[in-house]
């Protein structure tokens, strides 16, 4: 799974064809075939989280000039005009009679709560939608058995080097609850950057608990990181896009390996066989001096 400014993205490796053949892709790598299911999440983005939340607060405040975030640090206030989470394919939608105009200004300001932050970001998902499959994750979409997942999310990166629980849920929870003076000091990035990384991971702790429901009590199921090969993978699919096409589609030629101990065999049969060759062209040049001789002498 992919969490960045583009859609959240998922993708599994699944073993049978699934019920949902429409998001479902057949690759052929190195003379073999893998199928792989892969959806991408609507309106998911970092950006689009962003203002979808924001136009939740500033909804439920009842669109009171000051609005307090729950995903935001504590105090941190920033000035946000309307028309920037409102105006969009993933917010415009929701508008009403006493929605404000474009250039309306808000203040809001962080309030530091962290399941309250859970509970706004579960708004903005439906879990009552019809599930057509066997099983199925956000919004009614099917969902493969999951054996392992990985997760690269550069706000997950942070949670990590911040905090050695193992239990995601306190991960964020003490992250969500750091100031941004706290937050600053720790990580340097911009107070912007850092405001949000609270609410990508309470999304990600979302999508981990009620979105695909992973075992996070199962050691190596699930696994959060920020590079792949040494590589950054911040855009994972442009990553990957990059790197199939490096790969040739029939399958490589087989190498095998000579152990280590034949290796000495080896060079003395190719020692004997030099020196072998050597005195064979000796002999036969010596020999043909000595017949020129006789010849000489019988003459």
């Amino acid at each position: 799974m992919t969490i960045g400014e583009a859609p959240t993205r998922i993708t599994f490796k699944i073993k049978e064809r699934s019920t949902d053949p429409e998001n479902e892709v057949t690759l052929r790598l190195y003379g073999q075939e893998h199928r792989v299911y892969t959806h991408h999440i609507l309106c998911s983005g970092t950006d689009q989280l962003r203002q979808r939340l924001l136009l939740k607060a500033i909804q439920d405040h009842g669109y009171v000039r000051d609005v307090s975030n729950p995903c935001w640090p504590l105090s941190y206030p920033r000035a946000v005009r309307f028309g920037s989470v409102h105006d969009g394919p993933c917010t415009g939608s929701n508008a009403s009679l006493r929605t404000p105009t474009s250039e309306d200004v808000f203040q809001v300001t962080g309030s530091s709560n962290s399941s309250a932050c859970r509970k706004l970001m579960g708004s903005l998902f439906d879990d009552s939608l019809f599930c057509g499959f066997s099983q199925c994750s956000l919004n009614g979409v099917f969902q493969p058995n999951i054996t392992r997942f990985q997760v690269i999310s550069e706000a997950l990166d942070l949670v990590k080097k911040m905090t050695p629980s193992t239990d995601l849920g306190q991960a964020v929870d003490s992250f969500c609850g750091l100031s941004m003076e706290e937050l600053s000091k720790r990580f340097q990035m911009t107070p912007d950057s850092l405001a949000d990384h609270c609410s990508v991971s309470t999304f990600i702790y979302y999508l981990s608990t009620r979105g695909f429901l992973f075992d996070l009590d199962s050691s190596g199921q699930i696994t959060f990181q920020e590079k792949v090969g040494n590589l950054s993978a911040g855009w994972a699919l442009g990553y990957m896009l990059n790197l199939t096409n490096t790969i040739p589609e029939d399958k490589l030629s087989s190498l095998k390996a000579i152990e280590y101990g034949i290796w000495p065999l080896l060079f003395i049969l190719f020692v004997l066989m030099l020196t072998g060759s050597f005195t064979r062209i000796a002999y036969r040049v010596m020999a043909k001096d000595n017949g020129e001789d006789r010849i000489l002498e019988g003459l």
